[in-house]
């Protein structure tokens, strides 16, 4: 991709210098056409300045201008199943506990889904009773 973009800016460098000899070119064409008229303002002869022909016509235009689009780049679609053919992929985390010379093995965590909802209402699972008693805004109950 380096090398492309380099050999795209080249291109576009080489049209840019083109363009710039054009125009120089054409400011040097214009700058001795006003000294030959400003010799033409200054002679005596009328067989020299009768003989004047206007340039305005070829002056007029300027040179082509250059139309550069812009470098886009393009990604490629992303092929999961590809990816992790080639590099692997995670399996699901599990935990294990020992107890007593034992082993008990938990389900594999996952996350919370949107197809199972979570609890509406929540649930009380104890009461704890402290010096403030009833008068507690917190201690009411939410069951």
């Amino acid at each position: 991709m380096r090398s492309d973009i380099a050999d795209k800016d080249s291109k576009y460098l080489e049209a840019l210098v083109k363009q710039e000899y054009a125009i120089n070119n054409t400011i040097n064409e214009i700058e001795l056409s006003i000294a030959d008229l400003k010799k033409r303002l200054d002679s005596f002869d009328v067989n020299f300045v009768s003989a004047y022909k206007s340039r305005n016509e070829e002056f007029r235009f300027l040179p082509a201008q250059l139309q550069v689009t812009l470098l886009t780049f393009t990604r490629h679609e992303i092929h999961r199943k590809q990816i992790y053919e080639q590099i692997g992929f995670l399996t699901e985390l599990s935990v294990t506990t020992e107890e007593h010379d034992s082993s008990k093995k938990f389900q594999s965590l996952e996350s919370t889904s949107p197809a199972t909802p979570l609890i509406d209402v929540p649930k009380v699972i104890s009461d704890i009773e402290t010096a403030f008693g009833n008068d507690n805004p917190l201690s009411t109950s939410l069951a």
